[in-house]
């Protein structure tokens, strides 16, 4: 565990409001970063420096936020590692015809654990492929509903706070005292756990936002797993 916060009342959850991509599963970041860049970097023989990528990667996550307009960053990332703007397209059909999420190994004992312990689950989710995604990887008997801007009216994405307002208008019996946020985004996850005052646990399992620790009031852990013990 990389840093505890004793104020996280963990032992008190009964309703987690989970993000999924990165989170439960492999979202399109770790699938590009660990399949789709390294296959096209040695397909088309480009130089890169892993590190550099990776810090790219991280900056432009966080500008997804702001502007979350998938050309404009897939712009600035092939300006930013100098790579030929003419194979940015064959990079997006790539990623949008051979991505499929995957679990992370700690994903279902964890979803096990909380079914235990008689602790409810809902996803919370920006991607609207996410309701899919979740019956694709096997959760459905895990999850009491999956919520995105896409299927929830009148909310917007993560980090507003409409999908907490949408959530519990139609489920009267969660209680605001005892629900915790868990996801693998500071600027999604925990910025939306701060605008509905919930406890926040980020998982962070390849320690990108070591940075931050110390400057956000979350539980930084590196897996699921961490969140029970």
């Amino acid at each position: 565990m990389l840093q505890t916060n004793t104020n996280l009342p963990r032992a008190n959850i009964q309703t987690w409001l989970m993000d999924f991509d990165e989170t439960l599963a492999s979202g399109i970041l770790t699938w590009a970063l660990e399949q789709a860049f390294p296959k096209f970097i040695h397909d088309h023989q480009l130089t890169y420096d892993q590190a550099h990528l990776q810090q790219t990667m991280l900056r432009l996550q966080q500008r997804s936020r702001e502007k979350p307009d998938s050309a404009v960053l897939l712009n600035t990332l092939f300006e930013t590692m100098d790579w030929p703007r003419n194979l940015q397209d064959e990079f997006m059909v790539d990623l949008r015809s051979n991505y499929r999420p995957t679990l992370f190994e700690d994903a279902l004992p964890f979803l096990q654990r909380l079914r235990q312990n008689g602790q409810q689950v809902f996803i919370i989710s920006n991607n609207k492929r996410t309701p899919d995604h979740v019956k694709l990887v096997g959760l459905d008997s895990y999850i009491h509903g999956v919520f995105t801007p896409h299927n929830c009216p009148d909310t917007q994405p993560k980090p507003h706070s409409s999908l907490w307002t949408y959530i519990t208008a139609q489920n009267a019996e969660i209680d605001p005292q005892t629900t915790g946020v868990i996801g693998d985004d500071p600027w999604a996850d925990g910025a939306f756990a701060e605008a509905c005052d919930l406890p926040c646990w980020i998982v962070d399992r390849t320690n990108r936002f070591s940075d931050m620790y110390k400057q956000k009031p979350y539980q930084w852990v590196t897996s699921l797993g961490n969140i029970l013990t």
